[in-house]
């Protein structure tokens, strides 16, 4: 698999919009002083003209630039179903079963399914717990309340975590009651049923443990996690089945060796020498893996060697090519220095047809321009897309409502999109689904008038950080 897919070249005949954005920064650069909230007498002074000539040259000024990024510039959102998820806390906490979303709501202690045909929630089930005394205000604060959720093979029964204290509770989807409820150590947060549906894994949060199920018999085996892996209440925690199902990968928290297994047979834990220490978003090869890191106080995305047990490169999103860029500047010192990058918020594979990268907007290149704008409008997020299965293999690309935090593809051929909880400018926005059919006529229609918008021009790049010898 590819770092990253190959694309056609981006639009690279710009020059006239270039000219453009320099003749709009001449004209606008007196502006830019009262666009950021000044009173501008002295400007309007040193330009000759009385200050409300000045304000009336300015706000026409204002105009030329915000039609500019109207019609050059910002890209249009595809055609789209959208709801709001008023009811999902924590995207770690969702699962998806064909056309159903299953989550949970830890304040509410509630269950609830979400369908992505009809696009209307139903509240599955929600427990009412008993008053306490411990002076928390919050259900997570207690150690309790619904954290996780998975689904039966027959589709019959879903098992909810910590909708009780320390307990795992199995509900019949068609009755709503409680079948049966599994005590297991403290404070349950995430749930694994394997492929037969016989054992489903505990990973208990607060007990520093891992618990096994045996849902036939009932039977509960529980392995306490090696002291390393012991650390604090709110932290991070994760585990996934390996390939085979004979191990589960479980995410501890330790900075250096952050990952321990579990053999699904005995329970016995054990370290891998060349293990990959950060989140593998996809295998490049045999021994390299896009990962995704923290660094500089932000997450980044790049590429893991097990060879050398390193970061050998990382990824930047560029706005646009640069032929003339210097070749000596891409190492590990400077490749964050470069006006125009930023870092992907996301991205990877869906399936075997696209490969995607999200990426905020970058406007640095505009310069004085930004300021005729409101920060509402600059402060956006984009999706690019290439259909791997078309020989063109040409990006398209357009614009999200939000930081997006899951995306993947659907068997119908559409793409869900997930949001979580964000804010924006003080004012919180509710987690969102969405989901746009990529093959719309419609659709495609978009994604072509995008294609010449300035936005729609950036590339990967793959920096290395070690000079080669």
């Amino acid at each position: 698999m590819a770092a990253i897919a190959k694309q056609q070249s981006p639009n690279t005949a710009l020059s006239e919009t270039q000219d453009q954005v320099g003749a709009l920064q001449e004209s606008s650069q007196y502006c830019d002083s009262l666009w950021n909230g000044e009173q501008g007498d002295e400007i309007a002074g040193y330009l000759g003209k009385t200050k409300q000539q000045y304000i009336q040259d300015c706000q026409q000024q204002k105009t030329k630039i915000q039609q500019f990024y109207k019609s050059q510039v910002f890209l249009d959102a595809v055609p789209q179903q959208t709801a709001t998820l008023p009811n999902m806390n924590a995207m770690g906490d969702y699962r998806r079963y064909g056309n159903d979303l299953y989550y949970t709501e830890t304040e509410k202690n509630a269950v609830y399914r979400f369908n992505l045909v009809s696009f209307k929630e139903q509240l599955i089930y929600q427990y009412a717990l008993a008053d306490d005394e411990s002076g928390c205000m919050h259900n997570m604060c207690r150690g309790v309340g619904a954290t996780d959720v998975v689904l039966s093979r027959d589709g019959q029964i879903i098992y909810v975590a910590s909708l009780d204290y320390d307990q795992v509770f199995a509900i019949d989807l068609n009755t709503k009651q409680v079948l049966q409820k599994f005590k297991v150590e403290r404070y349950p947060r995430k749930l694994l049923l394997d492929k037969q549906g016989e054992n489903l894994y505990v990973y208990n949060g607060v007990g520093n443990s891992i618990s096994r199920i045996q849902l036939k018999s009932g039977k509960i085996t529980t392995a306490a996690l090696p002291a390393n892996y012991q650390e604090h209440f709110c932290r991070e925690i994760d585990m996934v089945f390996e390939p085979d199902q004979k191990s589960i990968r479980i995410l501890g928290d330790w900075a250096n060796r952050p990952y321990i297994y579990m053999n699904t047979a005995d329970l016995n834990f054990f370290e891998l020498n060349f293990d990959v220490p950060q989140k593998v978003l996809y295998p490049v090869d045999a021994y390299r893996s896009v990962v995704e890191f923290y660094q500089d106080s932000e997450n980044q995305i790049g590429i893991y060697d097990q060879r050398i047990a390193d970061l050998v490169s990382v990824i930047n999103v560029q706005d646009e090519p640069s032929p003339d860029q210097d070749k000596q500047e891409d190492n590990r010192y400077t490749y964050r220095d470069v006006y125009t990058r930023s870092i992907p918020v996301m991205m990877g594979y869906l399936a075997d047809q696209y490969f995607y990268y999200a990426e905020k907007a970058n406007f640095n290149r505009f310069s004085l321009l930004n300021s005729a704008l409101d920060q509402q409008d600059l402060d956006i997020y984009l999706l690019n897309l290439i259909d791997e299965t078309q020989e063109n293999r040409q990006k398209v690309a357009f614009k999200l409502p939000s930081k997006p935090q899951h995306i993947e593809l659907l068997e119908n051929g559409k793409i869900l999109i997930l949001f979580a909880e964000s804010y924006l400018d003080e004012q919180q926005i509710l987690p969102q689904v969405l989901v746009f059919d990529p093959n719309d006529p419609t659709t495609q229609q978009v994604f072509a008038r995008n294609k010449t918008k300035r936005l729609a021009q950036s590339e990967l790049k793959v920096i290395k950080l070690h000079q080669e010898d």
